[in-house]
C-alpha cells in the first residue's frame, strides 16, 4: 500500500487527485468501487468522513476515476471538513466487481484551521 501524507485546511473543500496509471494496468478501476474512510484513531469502527465512487453510499465524498486520463479525484465539501482538526488516519481500497477488497493507499491527512476572511 501507497503511502501519502497529506495536510488540509477545514474551512475550505478538500480535494485530492491522484494518478492512477499504474493501477489501471493491473485492473479496470472504472468496474470497482472506490472507497476511502478517514478516522481519528485506525482501530475506530466510524469513520469521521468517507469518500466512495458509488453515490448509493450516501457518504459526503466524493471519488471519480476518469478512466481516459488515468486520474482519480477524491473531494468532500467543505461542510464534511468543517469540524475536523488535527491528525486522522485514512485508507483507500477497491472493490472488485467480485468482491474482493484491495488496499490502494492511505497514511495520515493533518486538518488544520484555516483562517476565516
Amino acid at each position: 500500500m501507497q503511502t501519502i501524507t497529506l495536510l488540509a485546511r477545514n474551512n475550505q473543500t478538500f480535494q485530492l487527485t491522484l494518478d492512477m496509471t499504474a493501477w489501471e494496468a493491473v485492473i479496470a478501476l472504472e468496474t470497482c468501487v472506490l472507497h476511502c474512510d478517514v478516522r481519528l484513531n485506525p482501530t475506530d469502527t466510524n469513520a469521521a468522513l468517507s469518500f466512495s465512487s458509488n453515490s448509493a453510499d450516501g457518504v459526503p465524498g466524493s471519488m471519480t476515476f476518469n478512466a481516459t486520463t488515468k486520474i482519480l479525484v477524491m473531494s468532500a465539501p467543505k461542510s464534511a471538513v468543517s469540524g475536523l482538526s488535527g491528525d486522522y488516519q485514512y485508507d483507500a481500497k477497491l472493490i472488485a466487481p467480485g468482491g474482493d477488497e484491495i488496499d490502494m493507499f492511505g497514511g495520515v491527512v493533518t486538518f488544520a484551521p484555516g483562517i476565516s476572511r
